[in-house]
């Protein structure tokens, strides 16, 4: 789990928000990305399925691999519903 959520995840996520990639294709500018926190903080998650609340994308540094599993397997889609990257569109 945790080669996968701490390292996939957190290069996607680094990658996707970082103002270093801004000229890249899969670069998510930072309206879609209060978009995102937006999304992230009005989703109620059953306990049974996350035990820690969900925190805003900007917070990536300080997640810890639940909180990157959480958001790939259970709100991740939901919250990038409609969120346009150069290449391609989610959904």
């Amino acid at each position: 789990m945790h080669t996968y959520c701490l390292g996939v995840a957190l290069d996607l996520i680094k990658e996707w928000i970082s103002h270093e990639n801004e000229d890249e294709v899969f670069y998510i500018p930072p309206n879609d990305v209060k978009r995102i926190n937006r999304r992230i903080q009005n989703i109620r998650i059953p306990h049974s399925e996350c035990s820690r609340l969900p925190r805003d994308i900007d917070e990536y540094r300080s997640w810890k691999g639940y909180e990157f599993q959480s958001f790939i397997l259970h709100y991740g889609f939901i919250v990038l519903k409609g969120i346009e990257f150069s290449f391609l569109i989610i959904f």
